[in-house]
């Protein structure tokens, strides 16, 4: 009995002596998540230090384990007797083993710590805790901070990460230079301006990787404007030209003008010529002549046409017009088609005549001769010829004399018997008539029995 209880002062001293120690131990454990620490060591409860680059230690509950250095850990918290319990060896920066907590309490209904970034929180003790292991530089850790407390192995809260840093802030790059966090610089509207226009600038400030305004040039320069050219010529910068959509247009329409302004070398509008003429009227073509612009020519609708038609030879007038030739006639000529005639051996055609009978005359009293040596030796005679004329297939006397028989018979026809013989050429004016009577200027005609058409 007093056996029995001297054990249970002995175990109540023990935890009453570990106790401190955890409370110290819990306390430097908490301060491992402040903002803007790096991992530090803990001992005694004085946590100092920075953990090196390239250190071979390990890491355990907090603490720095050196290099080949062994610990014992435990498989619970609380246990009747724990012996549950095992040596861990750091080497090379890998602990081996796998239990977790580094204190084991026998209190009689001791309630369980709490493992949190594989470090014990005891029973009802807070650890801090973080959303994020970083947060911009414009904000604080504080935003993202929640105090985890341990409930008998159960811990509260749900923030995962042990500390937590402000990161620096994020520099911009503009182009190809690098701009400091709010440092700032000029950028530029356009890369040139033509004078006398300025540079227009503008200052963008860099804000954590973000940079303000949008020009987006580095530099500006000004410069002298250009010229333009047109149709040949030189225009100045901002001088006009006149433009036009065609070249030519037809008689009587206008042409379409633009007004091109030079800016810089470039031309406003899209018209290419720099003149336009109006045409002149253009002339007509028909059967190979040509036919002056308002000029007329008459044409027929057939280029022969019997006689017997009701209107042979229709005739139309035809007008040009801009090249444009009114009515549909086509033919220059017509022929209207009579019958011919037959004489002997001459086949005439129509209006065609032929000396039918020759008659000697007095020049002074007509009457006629009776012989044919009177010709050439007595002026005041003349040889008279009576011309039959082909009409329409029949043969008409296209002279009104009234002869009689005896004076037909003494002068005779060349074509039907002898001739008449003179000294030369026999020539002899003869009065021609067409058939409406009209009388034709007066001709020579070599005698050869057929009288020209």
């Amino acid at each position: 009995m007093f056996l029995h209880i001297k054990k249970i002062k002995q175990k109540l001293l023990s935890s009453l002596i570990i106790l401190p120690f955890l409370f110290l131990y819990q306390n430097c454990a908490s301060n491992l998540g402040s903002e803007n620490l790096s991992p530090i060591e803990c001992l005694n409860g004085d946590c100092t230090g920075e953990e090196s680059v390239g250190d071979l230690s390990c890491a355990f509950d907090g603490d720095k384990i050196a290099n080949g250095s062994v610990i014992n850990a435990y498989l619970h918290s609380t246990s009747e007797t724990c012996t549950e319990k095992e040596e861990r060896t750091c080497s090379s920066g890998e602990l081996s083993g796998s239990y977790e907590y580094v204190n084991c309490s026998t209190l009689p209904n001791a309630k369980k710590s709490c493992l949190f970034n594989k470090k014990s929180i005891l029973h009802s003790m807070q650890t801090v805790a973080y959303r994020s292991s970083t947060v911009p530089s414009n904000q604080s850790c504080d935003s993202v901070k929640e105090f985890r407390t341990c409930d008998d192995s159960d811990l509260s809260g749900s923030y995962e990460f042990p500390s937590c840093k402000v990161s620096a802030p994020e520099s911009c790059r503009f182009e190809d230079e690098v701009i400091a966090d709010s440092e700032f610089k000029f950028t530029y509207e356009r890369s040139s301006v033509v004078s006398p226009a300025v540079c227009k600038s503008q200052k963008r400030i860099c804000t954590n990787g973000k940079l303000s305004g949008s020009y987006a040039f580095g530099s500006c320069n000004v410069d002298m404007p250009q010229s333009c050219s047109f149709g040949g010529k030189t225009i100045p910068h901002l001088g006009t030209a006149n433009a036009y959509l065609t070249s030519s247009v037809p008689n009587g329409e206008m042409c379409s003008r633009q007004i091109r302004k030079c800016d810089d070398g470039v031309m406003s509008g899209s018209y290419k010529f720099s003149t336009c003429v109006v045409n002149k009227p253009r002339s007509c073509l028909f059967d190979e002549k040509t036919i002056p612009n308002g000029g007329d020519v008459y044409a027929y609708f057939r280029s022969q046409e019997s006689y017997r038609a009701s209107n042979p030879c229709r005739v139309e007038q035809r007008r040009c017009s801009d090249g444009d030739l009114s009515g549909t006639a086509e033919f220059s000529s017509c022929k209207i088609v009579y019958p011919t005639c037959n004489y002997g051996s001459h086949e005439l055609d129509q209006m065609e005549g032929i000396i039918t009978d020759v008659v000697i005359q007095s020049a002074i009293s007509w009457y006629p001769v009776k012989t044919f040596s009177q010709i050439s030796n007595n002026n005041n005679y003349r040889c008279s010829y009576i011309v039959k004329k082909c009409n329409k297939g029949k043969m008409y006397t296209g002279m009104d004399y009234t002869l009689d028989a005896d004076v037909r018979n003494k002068c005779r026809n060349p074509l039907m018997g002898e001739p008449i013989r003179v000294s030369g050429n026999m020539t002899n004016y003869i009065i021609i008539k067409d058939l409406s009577g009209k009388e034709l200027p007066k001709r020579s005609y070599k005698f050869d029995g057929v009288f020209p058409k």
